[in-house]
């Protein structure tokens, strides 16, 4: 298990390097649909409260708050939207709690891979 400051980095650095949260796919987004989307879909929500819960024992440092500067800046400069920033950064947070703690699940499996993949969740889902 990675210490949450190694996890914390390595996500900023797949942000810096466009593989997570790539450019060109925030400029192309339809906001308002997936703003849609995100908002219709009970299931994705219950499934995130869950990891939440299963998650929320960790406590993140100011080094989180680096990352979290970082998502919100970088979608807010390209989308303009900070509604959605919001939720880019909560996800991203769950995911670093997650890995830091050591869970694994199939959701969480699904969502890691569309934001590797330089995707957003329920694009993918």
């Amino acid at each position: 298990m990675n210490t949450s400051i190694e996890v914390i980095e390595r996500w900023k650095c797949l942000i810096n390097s466009e593989q997570v949260l790539p450019g060109k796919m925030l400029s192309n987004l339809d906001v308002n649909l997936y703003l849609d989307a995100r908002d219709c879909s009970k299931d994705f929500s219950e499934k995130c409260l869950g990891l939440w819960g299963q998650s929320e024992q960790l406590i993140l440092d100011s080094t989180f708050e680096e990352l979290h500067q970082l998502i919100f800046k970088k979608c807010t400069l390209a989308l303009g939207v900070t509604e959605l920033s919001c939720y880019i950064a909560e996800d991203i947070e769950l995911l670093v709690r997650c890995e830091a703690t050591g869970l694994e699940d199939t959701f969480l499996s699904s969502l890691t891979t569309a934001y590797l993949s330089g995707r957003l969740p329920l694009l993918t889902l």
